[in-house]
């Protein structure tokens, strides 16, 4: 919790919905940055940490590579797991981990005791699903054994899509949940009026593309795409947003691609984490947002997006196709095919009535199903369910 990224929010908006429902939560960290991360969302609920952090004076941790990532990830494994377990309240109930280090964690907590884990795992554990055989592939794989004779004694993991499902059925033996997440509910922005006018449509089709930046978004493919666009005659301006602290490496990949397409003039960059002030108003000025990614376990920015009433071009890599239909949520696309996004672009700048129906349908397709309450619930029937199964001895 020391950047306020996807999986943060999503631990915080879980917090706070449980708390509410009725349910009493603490929140436990290895690393927290009480000002950066979701002050509004956390004001209610109690956080124990290891760590504070105060991004003015604290260096920001990056994305380790190689041997150093093997060093990093042994030492987080063995020395600083067992600091956030000794926190752990003794009267806990159910214990929920997200993602990869905060399992280990419950593990040293709730196994010796008995206390029902729920491992919510969003994304794929290099750990578990890594094949080489290499010197430096040694580590991964012990760990990867160790870990996982740990995780099957767990009460039940839970995962966002089907594919994340099918991954963590073939790997653990403790029972998986399919729980899909949704956005913020008491912060739902109405739909832009951007849509009504009659036309062929914008002067300029303002396209955006929101999240961290990292490989698999596969934006590269996105800026190609405009670049085709543009060439068959579509006037448009893409806009990405997202922090480059854990692949600057990839944020000068997007950089170079841009200068050999000569769109410096249609392409804005800006590799930073950016106030909720700002990213409403880039969404406020967009007329639809492109999502390329590929191996993407889920897709809340897309989510997000949608609940404003942006039309979304969405690659069938991400988790969230698995529940949007072509045409009357979003655009969907196959993974790097930017032949198939640039011909997206081309419907949604020549199709007002197209543009007003994903707009339409998606943010009601949100609303009704995929925001934090609606998650908050879904998580709790896990919970009530470990609890009852667990043996009375």
């Amino acid at each position: 919790m020391d950047d306020p990224q996807g999986g943060a929010r999503l631990v915080a908006l879980l917090a706070r919905d449980l708390q509410e429902l009725g349910e009493e939560v603490t929140l436990y960290c290895y690393g927290y940055d009480q000002a950066r991360c979701f002050p509004e969302l956390l004001a209610g609920v109690a956080v124990k940490c290891v760590r504070r952090f105060d991004a003015s004076t604290s260096p920001r941790r990056g994305f380790e590579t190689g041997w150093r990532r093997s060093g990093a990830q042994l030492r987080r494994y063995f020395r600083e797991a067992p600091r956030l377990a000794s926190l752990i309240d003794s009267r806990t109930e159910i214990v929920n981990p997200h993602e990869w280090l905060a399992h280990r964690s419950a593990a040293l907590f709730g196994l010796p005791r008995r206390v029902p884990i729920v491992w919510t795992y969003n994304d794929p554990s290099h750990w578990h699903v890594h094949s080489g055989w290499g010197l430096r592939d040694l580590p991964y794989r012990a760990l990867g054994w160790l870990d996982t004779r740990q995780i099957n004694r767990f009460a039940a993991v839970t995962v966002l899509s089907r594919w994340m499902a099918e991954l963590a059925e073939r790997t653990f033996t403790a029972p998986v949940h399919l729980v899909r997440c949704g956005i913020d509910a008491h912060n739902l922005p109405a739909a832009a009026a951007r849509h009504g006018t009659p036309g062929t449509g914008p002067a300029v089709l303002r396209l955006v593309s929101v999240g961290v930046l990292a490989p698999w978004r596969r934006l590269e493919d996105a800026i190609r795409a405009v670049a085709a666009a543009r060439d068959a005659g579509a006037a448009c301006h893409y806009g990405i947003i997202g922090s480059d602290r854990f692949w600057p490496a990839y944020g000068t990949v997007l950089r170079r691609l841009v200068a050999e397409l000569g769109l410096d003039d249609a392409v804005t960059l800006r590799f930073e984490s950016i106030p909720d002030s700002e990213l409403e108003e880039a969404y406020a000025r967009a007329d639809a947002a492109l999502f390329p990614n590929e191996r993407q376990a889920w897709g809340l920015a897309q989510l997000e997006a949608m609940v404003r009433g942006i039309p979304v071009v969405v690659s069938r890599g991400a988790g969230v196709s698995e529940v949007l239909r072509d045409g009357e949520h979003a655009l969907l696309v196959d993974p790097r095919r930017p032949d198939q996004i640039a011909g997206a672009i081309l419907r949604l700048a020549a199709d007002a009535p197209l543009r007003r129906t994903l707009a339409e349908r998606g943010r009601a397709l949100v609303l009704a199903s995929y925001t934090s309450v609606h998650y908050a619930r879904h998580m709790l029937d896990v919970f009530r369910g470990c609890l009852a199964r667990r043996s009375p001895n």
